[in-house]
């Protein structure tokens, strides 16, 4: 390991894990993944920023970071667990998002590097600055690299029965941030989504229209797509949108350099987002700077803001004797 940045006057500090197909950079701050690498051609297939202590000065994206208790938005950041109503901190316009200001994507983790191929981390904090229960959250992440698979797994003891609900907001190119994402293919097994309102968070559960904008039932380009365009962009420009899925396999290619992501997980849905509101002022490793499009998030984890959508049935309470888990593998290959 070695120190390549600082938050609160603590030292941040990079892992790394690697087999003979891929090397893999995490970060102590938040377990971000500060790169993806095919060893043969040194493509970096994440959006990495150049200067390591972006992700703490520029910590608006969540760059392949770790994200806690909850991820995306709660509606007006309130949800009923045994009819009781949870008032949870208000950190994106109306809403609650990410997990508030004591996420995890803002914590230091403690690592313990387990051999060449496989990283424990862990981490005691508490959230009730952001409404959350009362106590210490116990996380457990183990990052693994096994051929060509890279598996996250999360495990999470909760204090008292709570509201959870993990990702990692890892953002794909898989040409190394030559070009922006829109000739990538994308496949997702989904033939429902949440319709988006004008304050951005997720509602109602509704059909995908086949040939629509959000019709990618079979791989198709992510231009193409966007030039249907649909009215529900007016409110988040491209894609900020979870889609629902039919079986737990995502497929993501750049046809330019044969780079192809299989996405396997035991989650419900994945949260497709395609970096809308990115600026200039973020530099990433290739030289590219931030603008919509230059790449995309594939976030899996049960329905955002399924607490509170009518007809949904999110396995989203936790307690101490009923920890929450996630797997999920992301398999790199070239075809």
């Amino acid at each position: 390991m070695k120190q390549v940045a600082s938050y609160h006057e603590a030292p941040v500090y990079e892992y790394t894990i690697e087999n003979k197909v891929l090397k893999i950079h995490v970060l102590n701050f938040g377990g971000t993944i500060s790169g993806i690498y095919f060893k043969e051609d040194h493509t970096n297939m994440v959006a990495s920023f150049l200067n390591k202590q972006d992700y703490i000065d520029q910590g608006g994206p969540y760059l392949n970071a770790l994200v806690g208790p909850v991820a995306g938005r709660i509606a007006y950041g309130k949800y009923e667990i045994n009819g009781v109503t949870h008032q949870l901190s208000i950190n994106n316009g109306v809403h609650h998002l990410h997990g508030g200001e004591s996420g995890v994507s803002k914590k230091l983790f403690d690592i313990i590097q387990l051999n060449d191929t496989s990283l424990h981390l862990h981490l005691e904090t508490s959230h009730e600055e952001d409404g959350y229960p009362f106590g210490t959250y116990i996380y457990d992440i183990d990052y693994i690299l096994n051929d060509h698979d890279f598996t996250i797994k999360y495990h999470c003891t909760p204090p008292d029965v709570s509201l959870l609900n993990m990702t990692n907001h890892l953002y794909f190119n898989l040409g190394g941030m030559k070009e922006d994402i829109t000739h990538h293919l994308l496949k997702l097994p989904s033939t429902k989504k949440c319709r988006i309102e004008k304050e951005c968070h997720p509602s109602c559960i509704e059909p995908i229209i086949k040939g629509s904008a959000f019709d990618f039932s079979s791989l198709s380009e992510i231009e193409q797509n966007l030039i249907i365009n649909d009215p529900e962009f007016e409110n988040t420009k491209y894609y900020d949108t979870p889609f629902l899925l039919d079986e737990g396999h995502i497929i993501l290619k750049d046809p330019h350099i044969a780079h192809r992501l299989d996405i396997l997980t035991d989650q419900s849905s994945v949260v497709v987002y395609t970096a809308n509101w990115f600026d200039e002022n973020q530099i990433f490793e290739s030289g590219m700077k931030g603008h919509a499009l230059c790449s995309i998030a594939l976030e899996t984890q049960d329905i955002p803001n399924g607490i509170n959508i009518e007809g949904c049935h999110p396995h989203q309470i936790y307690d101490p004797q009923h920890p929450y888990t996630q797997t999920t593998t992301y398999r790199f290959t070239k075809e």
